[in-house]
This record gives C-alpha cells, sequence and structure tokens, in this order.
C-alpha cells in the first residue's frame, strides 16, 4: 500500500502549474509578499514616524525596527509590553485578563472588526490565540470573537496583545 500513496504523493508535491513547479509558485508569492510589505512600509512612513513620537512622549522609544506590515491586521508596531505601557488603565487580573468592560470604556468597539479596540493613536487587539490558527498572522476568527464578546455576562475578560499595535487607522479590517 505503500508505493501508490508514495507515488501520488510525489506527483502531486511536483505537479506544475503554466510551466512552473509548485515550489516555484510559492517562492514567487513570499517574495510577492515581501515586496508588498516594502512599499506598504514605506507608504505608511509618515504614520511610523508619527507613532514613534507619540511613543517618545510616554517616554516609550521605537524605531522603524519595531514596525511590520501583515496583509491581514495592517502596520503593527511590536514592543514588549507595549499595549500596557501606552494605557497604565489596564489592568489585568491574576490570570493576565482584562475586563471587556474597561477595554469597552478605554476604546471604542466597532461591529465591523471584532477584535479590535480603537483609540486615538492605534488600535489594541485581542489575543492572537483568537486568530485562525491561533497564528498571529491571520485573521481573527471573528464569529467566535463577536458571539464570545455579545455573550451576556457580569464579568467578562479577555487576553489581549499586549506586545502589539495597530497603527494604521485608517486601514480596512
Amino acid at each position: 500500500m505503500r508505493g501508490p500513496v508514495c507515488k501520488i504523493s510525489f506527483l502531486i508535491q511536483h505537479k506544475t502549474m503554466g510551466g512552473r513547479t509548485e515550489s516555484e509558485m510559492q517562492r514567487q508569492y513570499r517574495e510577492a509578499l515581501e515586496q508588498e510589505r516594502s512599499e506598504e512600509l514605506i507608504k505608511k512612513g509618515d504614520i511610523i514616524q508619527s507613532f514613534i513620537d507619540f511613543c517618545k512622549g510616554k517616554d516609550i522609544l521605537l524605531t522603524k525596527d519595531n514596525f511590520d506590515y501583515i496583509p491581514t491586521i495592517g502596520v503593527i508596531a511590536t514592543t514588549p509590553n507595549l499595549l500596557k505601557r501606552l494605557n497604565p488603565n489596564i489592568q489585568l487580573d491574576k490570570e493576565e485578563l482584562v475586563q471587556v468592560p474597561l477595554l469597552e470604556k478605554e476604546y471604542n468597539r466597532k461591529s465591523f472588526g471584532p477584535g479590535y479596540y480603537i483609540g486615538e493613536n492605534y488600535i489594541a487587539m485581542v489575543h492572537p490565540y483568537f486568530r485562525r490558527g491561533h497564528d498571529p498572522l491571520n485573521n481573527f476568527a471573528p464569529d467566535f470573537v463577536l458571539i464570545f464578546l455579545n455573550f451576556s455576562q457580569p464579568e467578562k475578560y479577555i487576553a489581549v496583545d499586549f506586545d502589539r499595535v495597530r497603527i494604521d487607522l485608517e486601514g480596512g479590517m
């Protein structure tokens, strides 16, 4: 039984499309993503610099190396404990969760972007565990986040992403 299965697996792995092997297509896709990333970071250079200046006023030192572009999210700033340093009002419980009513008091929540809490200069996000496959590069599992946030419970807590915030407020979600 191993023979046919291995042969099929080999054929699938080496299938060509338009004269290109899948590995070539993957390489081209990664290169296109990297090009998009570079272009977006250049295009959003003013927003990045503005956020660096905003953080400097809060004694948070960031450089352009602290920024990245993720197609499913937008331009993000990354540094340890960034959200807590930006907003000291965010209090954690013993399990490092944040009360949802506190987040809703400190930030605006838009119905079209479950998992995003919009502030004046940045967008806080729920923890990457709420993203598809628990991968920080993927989109949120929107139905789950929305159902959880709309669940009526007197005390509701959620994990947030303390190390990353989105800074392109005008981008799509």
